[in-house]
C-alpha cells in the first residue's frame, strides 16, 4: 500500500517494486483549499536515498525566489515546474550522482567533452572518446569511467 508525505503543494509517494528499491514521486502544485488544484507529477521517481536531497533542493528554489509573504503554491504558480524539476533532478549543475552498493558513494569521475585536455585524476569519457584515444587514456595509470548517454 502507497504511503504519502505531504505539507502544502509538496507531495511525495512511494510505491515498493520487485527490487530491493522503494521509489518515491514527487507531486507539485497541489492545494486543499478554495484554489483546489491536483498536483503535477515532477517525473520519474526518486530512489528512497535521493528523495530527501530532491525535497530539499526543490524547497531552496522556493526560498529563494518567492517574493515577500508568497506561499510555496503561489511561487509554484507563477513560476511553473522547470525550475523546481531542474533543481530535484539536479540539471542546472550538471551533477550525477553515484550509488554504490546502495548508498551514496564519492563520485571521484571528472567528466570530459569529447574536443576536451583530460584533467589529472579519474575521468568520465564517452564511448567514442574512449575508443579514440584508449590507449592514451589507458596509459594514464587512473580511473576511467564511460558516460553514457540515457535518450
Amino acid at each position: 500500500m502507497p504511503a504519502a508525505i505531504t505539507m502544502p503543494a509538496i507531495s511525495a509517494s512511494w510505491a515498493s517494486t520487485r527490487r530491493a528499491w522503494e521509489f518515491y514521486q514527487l507531486q507539485l502544485g497541489g492545494s486543499g483549499a478554495e484554489d483546489a488544484s491536483i498536483g503535477e507529477i515532477m517525473g520519474p521517481g526518486f530512489t528512497e536515498y535521493e528523495i530527501a536531497d530532491a525535497v530539499e533542493r526543490v524547497v531552496n528554489v522556493y526560498l529563494k525566489a518567492r517574493q515577500p509573504g508568497e506561499r510555496f503554491l503561489d511561487t509554484y504558480r507563477r513560476l511553473g515546474m522547470a525550475p523546481f524539476k531542474d533543481a530535484a533532478y539536479e540539471k542546472s549543475r550538471g551533477v550525477t550522482k553515484l550509488i554504490k552498493s546502495g548508498a551514496y558513494a564519492q563520485d571521484i569521475f571528472a567528466p570530459v567533452a569529447d574536443d576536451a585536455v583530460l584533467p589529472e585524476g579519474a575521468v568520465l569519457v564517452s564511448l567514442a572518446r574512449f575508443q579514440k584515444d584508449r590507449e592514451a587514456l589507458l596509459a594514464r595509470n587512473t580511473p576511467i569511467g564511460n558516460q553514457t548517454a540515457i535518450q
